[in-house]
């Protein structure tokens, strides 16, 4: 929104002789927008961070949402109970851990922990074992019959990130 058509709209607001003129000028100011009618703040947000698995800043998430970082935390916990941070750290954590389920072959989990931004290893083990209680080399898939399920053929979490983006 460049500042020469932000002028006009200045001017005539100095010039309202009083409050239901300024109102006025707002409310036709804010509708030059063209905004959907209900612009849908979490679902949309939910959205990108699916479409990046999670691999997001909330600083990210607010300037591609044109939306200011409370807005945003207000929207999430209205809705989830947590904040946007935490949901974006679980749907990340998610999708790695789903990687590393599906591949039966061993990968290089530091390679993977950096395509995921993680900063380093060091991150990733702390954040495993704050899912898991354990550290990742101690994880075995076996003891977890849930997450097997959840897993196993076509994950579910990959399932419910795939309708979420339709």
């Amino acid at each position: 929104f460049g500042a020469e058509r932000l002028q006009p709209y200045i001017r005539r607001f100095r010039k309202a002789a009083n409050n239901e003129e300024r109102l006025s000028l707002l409310t036709d100011f804010y509708r030059s927008f063209r905004l959907p009618p209900h612009f849908d703040v979490f679902g949309s947000a939910v959205r990108l961070i699916f479409e990046h698995k999670g691999c997001l800043s909330v600083s990210t998430l607010c300037d591609k949402l044109h939306v200011n970082e409370r807005y945003l935390q207000r929207a999430f916990r209205n809705k989830l109970g947590v904040s946007p941070l935490a949901y974006i750290q679980v749907i990340r954590f998610n999708n790695i851990f789903t990687e590393l389920s599906l591949t039966r072959e061993q990968q290089n989990l530091e390679t993977l922990a950096m395509l995921y931004h993680y900063y380093d290893l060091p991150h990733f083990h702390k954040e495993y074992k704050r899912y898991f209680g354990i550290p990742p080399g101690r994880f075995v898939l076996d003891n977890f019959s849930l997450l097997q399920q959840l897993i196993s053929d076509t994950p579910y979490l990959l399932q419910v990130q795939q309708r979420s983006l339709h």
